[in-house]
């Protein structure tokens, strides 16, 4: 059991709009799901610290937004 949870929106069980994904490991993704994949904007912590806050296409991180460390 891996102990993921989401929180958000539901289309024909697959995740679609805005929602917040948990991973099992203590990641966090909070944004938006397009069929069920991070798609659009959001914000990605990891469980370190760091934080992605930007775009995300076909599931991952695209690179047009900020990458802040743990002290900022």
């Amino acid at each position: 059991m891996d102990n993921s949870s989401y929180d958000g929106l539901w289309v024909n069980n697959v995740k679609s709009g805005l929602g917040k994904y948990t991973y099992g490991n203590g990641d966090i993704y909070e944004g938006s799901f397009v069929n069920g994949i991070r798609e659009g904007t959001g914000k990605f912590t990891w469980r370190t610290g760091e934080i992605y806050d930007g775009s995300f296409k076909s599931g991952a991180i695209d690179g047009t937004g900020k990458l802040l460390n743990k002290t900022g």
